[in-house]
């Protein structure tokens, strides 16, 4: 057991888990996400959940909910996803949708950490990787909703056992892969678990294109994906079939097009609190005629991460795999979160493939994005401890920086803008970010320079994504037991 205890804290996994963990402590002791869906949508469906588990069933039907509806057959209830099973059997709902949580982002550290460590990016590297990624700003806007960060967890872990697959072969590493893949699709809603699939696939035809004796382990990749679509064939069917009934199979352009992330925001990955706190909240009217909310559109990786990046894609070549697929996935998803805002005409031909037509909110794929970007930062890390050559990356990291003031000066000081963005709030945003990237300089020059660890730069981007993660669009306070806590809900129930 002592020898056990020793493995895991000397792994090079722990440093990036352990400060997950941290930053989600409260959760442990009943701080959760309040208000919205959590409130609203997530948890009333997990008492019904919870309600059907506790007499041996599964909840085909719910008459608590609206006017009543096959409650199996709604994604989010996840009523096949095997941990949901014990969790909701056997604690309370807001203890288990809090653990749920908890775990769930445990996992996305571990397999982003693990996928990176499979590209041959160091240990170090990765724990940036795995925690930036983990905490980035799609995280922090969509820490409300459940089945993203459910889902989100096995999209590193599916690519690394293609990954594992492609270099080896092993039929475990498939078996592995139809299996988390069929977890993914379980947790519900989809949008997701279709960037998996598509980015397994892409991986396998991309090192097809260097080395074409793979060409039977491309297949075995689609293969494996058929398997794990066959293994959750009970959730897709059902959920597929209430789609239908209610009409959601078919969406309007209009409605595709919508929450796009808007061009000009693109400043936010070098001030990621400029667009924060502006009056009216995150639904204002800004927001709409960027063709959005606050709620959908947010891009940041964190002020060490995003230097490091640079760092990372200005080192050349150098060792590892994956570094120009990361590059060319992370500009097409950017691509296409900007479309609908950018060039409408051309939004509507990539809707148009087979497929792409199915989800809204194309600025959702800044997530893809913002992966590569992590990776990246990984890679510069590796640069700047290991003595590779890290000062063009700063000078154009701090080039980038000032193109990004001035954009973001010019924009929230239009006159049509300045009244919303302006003020104090807009010179207190500036301020922070000028403080950041200070600090951040200082840390990695002196990584470079050998004079302090690369744990520190870990340390040092925990506390900032900490602080923006918890103060981003998501309420957080402590839970409320809904209906027991409430005499009204309760009588109801």
């Amino acid at each position: 057991m002592r020898t056990l205890a020793s493995a895991v804290f000397r792994s090079p996994a722990f440093p990036p888990l352990c400060l997950a963990g941290v930053l989600l402590a409260g959760l442990l002791i009943g701080i959760e996400p309040v208000g919205g869906d959590p409130d609203r949508l997530y948890r009333p469906i997990k008492a019904e959940l919870a309600r059907a588990l506790a007499e041996g069933r599964l909840p085909f039907w719910t008459n608590h909910l609206g006017l009543g509806f096959p409650l199996v057959a709604e994604s989010h209830a996840a009523a096949f996803y095997p941990p949901n099973w014990p969790l909701y059997r056997f604690l309370s709902v807001p203890a288990a949708y809090r653990l749920s949580m908890f775990l769930h982002y445990l996992l996305l550290v571990a397999a982003t950490f693990a996928y990176a460590r499979r590209l041959e990016i160091g240990p170090t590297g990765a724990a940036v990787a795995a925690l930036s990624f983990g905490f980035c700003g799609f995280q922090s806007i969509h820490s409300s909703h459940e089945v993203f960060y459910h889902a989100l967890a096995y999209l590193p872990l599916c690519l690394y056992l293609a990954e594992w697959f492609l270099a080896e072969g092993r039929g475990a590493a498939l078996v592995l892969l139809a299996l988390a893949y069929a977890l993914q699709l379980s947790v519900g809603h989809f949008q997701i678990q279709s960037w998996t699939a598509g980015l397994v696939l892409l991986t396998g035809v991309w090192r097809l294109a260097g080395a074409p004796r793979l060409v039977g382990r491309v297949f075995g990749l689609l293969a494996a994906l058929v398997w794990g679509s066959a293994i959750a064939a009970v959730q897709l069917g059902a959920s597929w079939e209430l789609a239908r009934f209610v009409g959601f199979d078919r969406r309007s352009f209009a409605d595709l097009a919508f929450f796009g992330f808007p061009p000009a925001h693109w400043v936010e990955l070098f001030a990621p609190t400029l667009f924060r706190g502006i009056p009216g909240g995150p639904e204002a009217s800004y927001w709409y005629s960027q063709g959005t909310t606050g709620y959908e559109a947010c891009f940041y990786i964190g002020t060490i991460p995003l230097i490091l990046a640079v760092v990372g894609l200005c080192s050349g070549r150098g060792r590892g795999r994956g570094r120009s697929f990361w590059v060319a996935i992370s500009l097409a998803s950017f691509i296409v979160a900007i479309l609908p805002v950018l060039w409408l005409w051309g939004f509507a031909w990539v809707v148009a493939i087979p497929g792409m037509g199915l989800f809204r909110a194309p600025g959702r794929f800044l997530a893809i994005a913002s992966l590569g970007l992590c990776l990246a930062a990984g890679r510069g890390l590796d640069t700047a401890s290991g003595g590779g050559r890290t000062w063009p990356g700063l000078v154009l990291s701090w080039l980038f920086a000032a193109v990004a003031a001035w954009w973001g000066l010019s924009w929230c000081l239009r006159p049509d803008h300045a009244s919303i963005l302006g003020g104090d709030r807009l010179l207190l945003s500036l301020a922070l970010t000028a403080a950041s990237w200070v600090v951040a300089t200082i840390l990695i020059a002196s990584t470079v320079r050998r004079r302090i660890g690369p744990g520190i730069l870990l340390a040092a981007t925990a506390l900032e994504l900490g602080g923006l993660y918890y103060t981003s669009t998501t309420e957080w306070g402590w839970a409320i037991a809904v209906p027991e806590q409430s005499p009204v809900l309760a009588r109801l129930a």
